[in-house]
């Protein structure tokens, strides 16, 4: 079947989950088929970039055929797989032979993208029978910019951020409100982090490294992964840290207030 292409545009949300509209220029699939993913590259995000979001899934689902086709759709490989996680790939099945399609931009580089987010969109011009449409842009150069423990760091890349927008598209799911606690969204991606056998994201917000800060220029925050030992019963706790000044996201003024006093 002869792809449908229209330009999109994404539209403002008022729900919390969705951010501020922004101009989206370019074509994508206003439809998946049988031949069609519902998750798609922009023409514009580079060879490189598909890859390493792939890698990322495939480690993740343990689905070693995962892959982006010549024209950018998501392929996940024929068979199934008995390591990873399976509940991330029934998630990634879901969303991409579902009702909705999932535009993936590279955005690296932009202060207003904290690692990736989700924007809701709407087809210019719209087709009939055309899906409901999401835009996730990807900061690929904010996961160069994270240090700390190799274990965390495999709680949270490119794919984990993939999958996190993912989930509010196809579960509807929420981040957390409230410092402490990692919210309904992450707790879904904790299960599949759990059958990965990696440590847990602890809360959803990160907080600013517990050290005076004597300047403006460098605003280290970081965030906790738990994992437990089911032999000696011990308890790990392991941390990122980034400099919020280049990544972005800032602490609101609240969370700043509430970090100081842990």
């Amino acid at each position: 079947m002869k792809n449908l292409t229209q330009r999109i545009v994404v539209t403002i949300v008022s729900r919390v989950l969705f951010s501020t509209a922004i101009l989206i220029a370019g074509s994508v699939s206003s439809f998946a088929t049988e031949e069609q993913s519902a998750i798609v590259c922009r023409d514009q995000m580079p060879q490189a970039a598909r890859m390493e979001v792939a890698r990322r899934l495939s480690t993740i689902t343990g689905l070693p055929d995962l892959t982006f086709d010549e024209q950018g759709y998501l392929r996940l490989g024929t068979g199934d797989s008995s390591a990873g996680s399976l509940t991330a790939r029934k998630l990634l099945r879901q969303a991409i032979s579902g009702n909705t399609s999932v535009v993936l931009e590279d955005a690296s580089n932009r202060a207003d993208v904290v690692f990736a987010k989700v924007l809701r969109a709407s087809w210019v011009n719209k087709p009939t029978g055309s899906q409901r449409v999401f835009v996730v842009l990807i900061d690929f150069l904010d996961f160069d910019r994270i240090i700390g423990d190799r274990a965390a760091r495999d709680s949270f890349n490119v794919g984990w951020a993939l999958l996190h927008e993912i989930d509010h598209v196809v579960n509807d799911s929420v981040d957390a409100t409230e410092m402490g606690i990692a919210g309904p969204c992450e707790d879904h991606l904790n299960k599949m982090r759990q059958e990965c056998h990696l440590p847990l994201r602890a809360e959803y917000f990160y907080t600013l490294f517990p050290r005076i800060q004597n300047d403006f220029k460098t605003r280290l925050v970081r965030l906790a992964f738990d994992a437990s030992d089911p032999v000696n019963r011990k308890h790990h706790r392991y941390w990122l840290m980034w400099d919020a000044a280049l990544v972005g996201g800032l602490p609101q003024e609240r969370q700043l207030a509430l970090a100081s006093k842990r």
